[in-house]
């Protein structure tokens, strides 16, 4: 038994576990009936995890057993301000170039499995390639950022830990959760009532 096959096999028993973890439907919760559940058309093959994930060797630079089609990370303007104190990424990286994979509005959602495509999202779920007046993505939090930023609560609090993806950088799963295991509307990790989840970050 090679280590490579160990290796392969422990991040397949991972995966599966997620996707069995996020497939329930306890209390609503769970990928079933949620805007990523796909099994209802046509091009998804009746598959929920499919689109996203393959049980197969994944063709990816960005995440073991990613089956979908990577947007062109080049493509993209990123967010950048004046009172921007972290530094501005240069592109989407981990899991927002994923997002991006369909929520560009290029790349098309049945992408997937080797295949082109041909479906594109439309309508107010697609965040485009200007992302100039989104919350900024792929930018590292840590304590140089929240010296310089005393509106920032500390990277090493772990509510903000919690959020924060790759040890210490914002993404768009640090604030949404794709398998809607909270089943909070737009798929966010919590409520964001009287801004409870900007709150974990922001201090005002």
């Amino acid at each position: 038994m090679t280590a490579t096959f160990v290796k392969r096999h422990t991040e397949l028993l991972a995966c599966l576990l997620v996707l069995l973890a996020s497939a329930s439907t306890v209390s609503g919760q769970g990928l079933s009936g949620s805007a990523h559940d796909f099994t209802s058309l046509g091009w998804s093959g009746g598959h929920a995890c499919r689109p996203c994930h393959t049980l197969e060797e994944a063709d990816s630079s960005i995440k073991p057993l990613w089956n979908h089609q990577e947007p062109d990370a080049s493509g993209f303007s990123m967010y950048w301000s004046p009172t921007l104190d972290a530094e501005a990424a240069a592109v989407p990286t981990g899991a927002s170039l994923m997002c991006l994979g369909c929520h560009d509005g290029v790349t098309a959602v049945d992408a997937f499995n080797g295949e082109p495509g041909k479906t594109r999202l439309a309508g107010n779920v697609v965040i485009s390639k200007d992302l100039q007046d989104d919350h900024p993505i792929s930018i590292v939090y840590d304590a140089r950022l929240v010296s310089i930023d005393r509106g920032l609560r500390p990277a090493a609090d772990p509510a903000v830990a919690s959020l924060l993806r790759d040890g210490n950088t914002v993404q768009c799963t640090s604030c949404h959760e794709p398998h809607n295991r909270t089943g909070v509307r737009y798929m966010l990790r919590m409520e964001n009532t009287g801004s409870a989840l900007c709150l974990t970050c922001h201090k005002k």
